[in-house]
Formats: structure tokens, C-alpha cells, sequence
């Protein structure tokens, strides 16, 4: 048997070999499907015992029917030579959105490999949650305070003053918990909101392009880091830094500063504030609404299949 060593060592190369992969912009699942163990014995009968294949696509259509892009894309895939995951990697190729719904929908992943693949990103994940329930409180509590103070309580007004003045502080340190919980992720993050070329001005002209020709022009291809996220991401930090300087001057400024003062920084908090509301809508937008669409489009387009495929069976016996 080798020693510990020699297990510690394999241990750390295969976690080496599958952050590589996770990393990479690329659909992961065929490579974490060839570094499982394969199809068991006990589904193999004796003649197969040494045919090679073992870790080969099964062509389920799992991989294909899992990913976001694909969805998005191309709609439902019937034709059984693209449900593969030679097809996937084709077709999504660098548009790959690391979500890696991919590898759980595989059969013939290990589920080691899979629960790698699920804990990879849950600093990540984490702090998402974190934050979109942070800026939820701060949203509607500062709705209420700036838009409908005169409606509630007294007892209430105090209650909301105070979960908003709870939420801002941890808002600002969100990000500090997401370098805590997962360095690797935050500086990436940060690297891919920094860098910025041709490529990304081009993609933005096609994306405006596309708007103003109202369904003429197809929009560009979306991917993990494409410049319409990276601006979206990028404006929602100016905002949020206008948000906290702003908020900090009312909550320590409070009885120093000026009444006209007072009411030039609310404002432009406010605006800020809108601005953030925006923004967050239109993400959930893109991210709950849309795909609940896309997936009752394709609930539509397969039971129309269907009722094709039995009606060509009726034309047929009839």
C-alpha cells in the first residue's frame, strides 16, 4: 500500500489539477467525468469487462440540458448528436458561465468530484446572499423612512432607523468578508472588473447596436466576465461608494451640518439609493424572470414536439 505521503501528494494534485480546471472559462464537465472512476463493474457484463469507454459520454443530454447558456442559445436540444458533452463544449466554449450545473447533472461524475465542484465557489455564493439580504433591508427600510415616514409609528420609524443603520456598516464590509471566506475568488473578481480592452468597447457598440435595431441585430454573446457585467458591477461600486459617504455624512453629520446642507446630501443619497434599486431590478430581472420564461418556452416547444411525434403516429397507423 503507499504510505501517507504518497496519498497526500495525489491528494494535493488532483485538487491542483481540478482548481485549474475549475477556473478555466471552458465547460468542465468532460474533463471531471474522464478523472472519475467510471461506469461500476456491476453494470457491465463479462464481455465488456475490458472494452475502453467506461468514462465515456453517455449522451443523456444532462450536461446540455443543465447549462444556462444553451438554454439561452439554442432553446431545447432534441437532435441526440448535441446532447453530448463534446457538443457542449463546442457550442459554449469561452461563453461558459463557471455555474458548473453541468457536472451535477453528469451521471458519470463521481460524487466527490461533484461536491468539489458545488464547494469551490461557496465563498462566494456566501457572501451573494449576504449581500442581496443586506441591501434588501437597506432598500426597503430607506423607502420607508425617505417616502413614508409620515404613515408609520413613531415606534416603527425608530425600529427601520435602526435596522438601516445596522445594515450600512455590514453592506461596507461585505466585501472584506468575501476576501475572508475565499481570497482566490475576491481577487479574481476584482481582476476581471479591472481589465478592460478593445474586445470589451466592441461588444459594448454591438450590445447598443443591437438595442436600437429592436430585434434585427442579435445581441452579443454573454459570458462569465462579459463588459456589460463588468460595467453593471462597476457602476453599481461608484454608486455604492455615493451611497456610503453620503449616508455616513447624515449619520455622523447629523445636528452639526446645516438644514441646506442636510438636504443637499439626502438628496443626493436618495439618487444614489434609486440608482442602486434600479440597477438590483434589472438584475433580478435577468437572472429570476427571464430564465423562468426561457424555461416555460422550452416546456412549450418539447410538448409541441410531442404532440407532433404523435400525430405523425396517428397519420401513420391511420
Amino acid at each position: 500500500m503507499p504510505d501517507r505521503d504518497v496519498l497526500r501528494r495525489q491528494r494535493e494534485a488532483l485538487g491542483a489539477a481540478m482548481t485549474d480546471i475549475l477556473d478555466t472559462v471552458h465547460p468542465p464537465v468532460a474533463r471531471f467525468r474522464l478523472m472519475s472512476l467510471g461506469m461500476s463493474p456491476a453494470l457491465r457484463t463479462e464481455s465488456f469487462q475490458d472494452v475502453v469507454g467506461d468514462k465515456g459520454c453517455l449522451s443523456c443530454g444532462n450536461c446540455v440540458d443543465a447549462c444556462p447558456v444553451m438554454a439561452r442559445q439554442f432553446g431545447p436540444i432534441i437532435i441526440p448528436n448535441m446532447r453530448t458533452s463534446m457538443a457542449l463544449e463546442h457550442l459554449v466554449a469561452d461563453q461558459c458561465q463557471r455555474c458548473f450545473a453541468c457536472i451535477r447533472a453528469c451521471p458519470q461524475t463521481d460524487r466527490g468530484l461533484k461536491e468539489f465542484a458545488l464547494a469551490y465557489r461557496r465563498g462566494e455564493k456566501v457572501t451573494h446572499a449576504l449581500l442581496a439580504s443586506v441591501f434588501l433591508t437597506l432598500s426597503l427600510s430607506g423607502i420607508a423612512l425617505f417616502h413614508f415616514r409620515e404613515a408609520w409609528p413613531e415606534a416603527v420609524i425608530h425600529v427601520l432607523g435602526v435596522l438601516h443603520r445596522i445594515a450600512a456598516p455590514a453592506l461596507a464590509l461585505t466585501p472584506l468578508v468575501f476576501l475572508w471566506l475565499d481570497r482566490c475568488h475576491f481577487g479574481r473578481r476584482l481582476r476581471q472588473i479591472a481589465s478592460w480592452g478593445r474586445a470589451d468597447v466592441e461588444w459594448l457598440r454591438q450590445w447598443w447596436r443591437a438595442i436600437r435595431s429592436r430585434g434585427r441585430i442579435g445581441f452579443p454573446t454573454f459570458g462569465e466576465a462579459h463588459p456589460g457585467r463588468k460595467a453593471w458591477q462597476l457602476s453599481l461600486c461608484a454608486a455604492s461608494l455615493v451611497f456610503a459617504a453620503t449616508g455616513s455624512a447624515l449619520w455622523i453629520g447629523e445636528g452639526t451640518l446645516g438644514k441646506s446642507l442636510i438636504q443637499r446630501v439626502t438628496w443626493v443619497h436618495a439618487r444614489a439609493a434609486m440608482v442602486m434599486d434600479v440597477w438590483v431590478a434589472i438584475h433580478l430581472v435577468r437572472v429570476l424572470v427571464r430564465p423562468a420564461l426561457q424555461r416555460l418556452r422550452r416546456m412549450l416547444a418539447l410538448h409541441g414536439h410531442e404532440a407532433d411525434l404523435l400525430v405523425e403516429r396517428a397519420q401513420y397507423l391511420g
